[in-house]
């Protein structure tokens, strides 16, 4: 992993001796409360509903002691791949941003209206499906990003995620930028860039701005999207201040925007100079990331071996630590080694090993919710507890699959809700907690299919109800999967959408239906209902729809012989890729 240089110390320490002196002039009444909100926030503090909270990013490993030690004895794990403390006084805050110093940490960036700390893949630098590490570029963009003079206040929060590998394991679509390692076709590396994508009250899945930056320019490709948002980002609504709303509303003269500015500064000799990231600058943070000499020989006797843990697989072993082992153990890119996922949801066994639950249901996700959180509109941990209880047998898990729970206190999405395939979201009926159910969202993995918001499912749900909605899901879907089905291929196997047609010349559904199958990604049927005659069928086909039921008296022997009236056509449509010429002469 990276480890900091002097220069980098120097910034953290200095950065917590101008906090240290900011959280002074506050106490001493000499900085207001509005004035210090976010200055406070960029260094990671919030003030939540019982007490200040600190989020710190990096690892916490080299802590143990300190002035939070009455914050609880617990930390809560983000979904940003930070930790967040709770109780900590804050006129002790100072004194806690010296200790994290001294152990090369802080919260630098880990909250306000500014470019937040940049995460990647949880298997970066180990995954066989790997372009290349992301690492070392993450590490320089982070460099990039902070306390940039220009971007330290947004119009809001600004998130970038980035993958190395082919499957997308860090739901770039679901951030402000998504950046993807590629090559093009001489071999050249570079990124794919996404842009708008975000969770909150609109949620937006991105959509592509590039298909390749050379890695050497992503930086300047950056500084233009991001000169063009706060430039143009709204500041007049809280809601619609993200940058997705910006690139939704604008629409192409967003692109052309980036572009001319991502122009300007390649032909600016001195800063895109200044700006290029150089292979000498690479090559001297990749070499943080270089495993161990004596690691890369496959057979290393005391490497954790995919032989030596894949050796527990015989007859003598306990049923559960082979659950775990098929579970938790991953394809290592380097021979001989392996990756090791464990889970500290559950207590560890006294076998030395963890509840195997990676990718199952209790291996859940859940914001802090209304128990710590003034954003919160309900609890989400008693809620995630009862969901824990109630799922106990590893073999019910198992026979339920992979399944994705989310769990929102708020429609700020903390919990990723919108990307859960199941998602609970907590909401406020007249001073009461109630909890809206979601079903089909994805954060992007092939596995999970294209990255999408999950759809709500009914009315809302008494918090002494929500679980049994959730178990009434679950055994729905047992009940109707096929053997071997995911829970996600069972959903999309029986989820449709019906457009009704009041008359059959009536064209709006087919613009509907397009829609559906491009711009917003929809996997399930599409069924033509209403006024529907089989001289429809091709178009139907074409727009999208695979389903449709005729209007009484008509033949399904005529539709079905309309589908093959033509062997070709002029224009694309929902069905089929390549050229139109392509398609009319193949």
């Amino acid at each position: 992993m990276y480890r900091y240089s002097d220069f980098d110390r120097r910034l953290i320490r200095q950065r917590a001796a101008q906090f240290r002196d900011q959280l002074r002039r506050h106490l001493a009444g000499q900085l207001s409360a509005d004035d210090f909100r976010p200055l406070r926030l960029q260094n990671g503090w919030y003030v939540q509903r019982h007490a200040p909270m600190l989020r710190v990013a990096r690892e916490f490993d080299r802590v143990t002691d300190g002035p939070w030690a009455g914050q609880g004895g617990f930390g809560h794990f983000t979904t940003r791949q930070n930790i967040q403390f709770n109780w900590i006084p804050l006129a002790r805050a100072a004194d806690v941003m010296d200790v994290l110093a001294e152990a090369d940490l802080h919260g630098i960036q880990t909250s306000g209206n500014c470019i937040r700390n940049i995460t990647t893949d949880a298997l970066a630098g180990i995954a066989p499906d790997e372009i290349e590490d992301p690492r070392p570029y993450c590490e320089l963009l982070r460099q990039w990003s902070t306390l940039h003079p220009e971007f330290a206040f947004l119009p809001r929060k600004f998130k970038i995620a980035v993958t190395g590998a082919a499957d997308d394991r860090a739901a770039i679509a679901w951030h402000d930028i998504g950046l993807q390692l590629r090559r093009d076709a001489h071999g050249a590396v570079g990124f794919r860039v996404l842009a708008g994508g975000g969770m909150g009250r609109t949620p937006l899945v991105a959509s592509e701005l590039r298909a390749f930056v050379p890695w050497q320019e992503i930086v300047l490709y950056l500084e233009a999207i991001l000169r063009v948002y706060n430039l143009f980002g709204r500041r007049d609504n809280l809601y619609k201040a993200r940058l997705k709303i910006l690139v939704k509303a604008e629409g192409q003269r967003f692109v052309d925007a980036v572009e001319a500015e991502y122009r300007a500064l390649r032909d600016d000799d001195a800063l895109g100079a200044q700006l290029r990231l150089t292979p000498s600058a690479l090559a001297e943070v990749q070499a943080h990331f270089a495993p161990p000499a004596d690691w890369v020989a496959a057979g290393r006797p005391s490497a954790p071996s995919t032989t030596a843990v894949r050796a527990a697989a015989g007859a003598a072993q306990p049923p559960a630590y082979r659950r775990w082992r098929e579970r938790h153990v991953q394809a290592h890119r380097l021979p001989g080694l392996c990756a090791v996922t464990l889970t500290l949801k559950r207590p560890v066994r006294a076998e030395g090993f963890g509840a195997a639950n990676h990718g199952l249901l209790t291996d859940l996700i859940a914001c802090p919710g209304g128990d710590l959180c003034s954003l919160a509109n309900a609890r989400t941990l008693p809620i995630a507890a009862a969901v824990l209880e109630r799922y106990q047998d590893p073999d019910e898990l198992e026979a339920i699959g992979e399944l994705a729970l989310h769990i929102s206190g708020c429609m700020n999405s903390c919990g990723h809700h919108h990307s859960g395939h199941i998602g609970i979201l907590g909401v406020d009926k007249d001073g009461n907690e109630w909890y809206q159910l979601t079903l089909g969202g994805s954060d992007g993995q092939a596995r999970h299919g294209p990255a999408r918001a999950g759809r709500v499912v009914g009315p809302a749900f008494a918090a002494d109800e929500i679980v049994d909605a959730l178990d009434a899901v679950v055994a729905t879907y047992l009940a109707q999967r096929t053997p071997g089905e995911r829970f996600m291929d069972t959903l999309t196997r029986l989820d449709l959408i019906a457009l009704t047609f009041p008359r059959w010349t009536d064209g709006r559904a087919y613009s509907l239906a397009r829609l559906l199958r491009g711009r917003w990604r929809w996997q399930g049927q599409i069924r033509a209902v209403g006024d529907v005659i089989p001289d429809m069928a091709l178009l139907l086909w074409r727009s999208g729809f695979d389903a449709a039921v005729l209007r009484p008296g008509e033949s399904i022997a005529v539709a079905q012989q309309a589908l093959l009236a033509f062997d070709g056509h002029y224009q694309p449509d929902a069905r089929r890729a390549g050229t139109a010429p392509e398609r009319a002469h193949g």
